[in-house]
């Protein structure tokens, strides 16, 4: 199986243009398991699931529906994302459905996501239908131990 990756602090995803006004996700609230454990240092968690719900609407997919209730700033960035792309989005392949997964848990947990280095292109070269280490044939959402895992 692959070794996880490990989240090394640095910046989130491309910063979400001022000419968008879109509003800053001011005073959003997070409740029950959706609030990161830890603020990574720098970091400001409303702006990261700000980010995070925008390149969801970038790709026109929608966020999970545990971020979707009113003034949750996934929520927050994913109606601004739709307000500025509208039907004008980009496609989303699995290394980009991946990576908005690991951003989101990476969130989650209150962990730092280097998205200039974890990338959905790296995401796409490293998925292999056979696990390097012991040649084992590599699954993909069974829940099984032979699932290929990357968080």
């Amino acid at each position: 199986m692959f070794a996880d990756l490990r989240l090394a602090p640095a910046s989130t995803s491309a910063a979400v243009p001022a000419a968008t006004g879109a509003a800053e996700p001011a005073g959003a609230t997070l409740s029950g398991a959706n609030q990161p454990r830890a603020t990574p240092p720098g970091a400001d968690p409303d702006r990261t699931a700000f980010e995070i719900g925008w390149d969801f609407a970038h790709y026109r997919l929608v966020p999970p529906a545990d971020h979707l209730h009113p003034g949750h700033p996934v929520r927050q960035g994913w109606e601004a994302g739709q307000a500025v792309f509208g039907a004008r989005t980009l496609q989303a392949r699995p290394g980009v459905r991946k990576w908005l997964q690991l951003r989101l848990n990476a969130w989650l947990r209150g962990k730092a996501f280097d998205s200039h280095t974890v990338t959905p292109h790296l995401l796409r070269v490293i998925d292999v239908p056979v696990c390097p280490i012991t040649g084992e044939a590599l699954t993909q959402g069974t829940g099984g131990l032979s699932d290929a895992s990357v968080d």
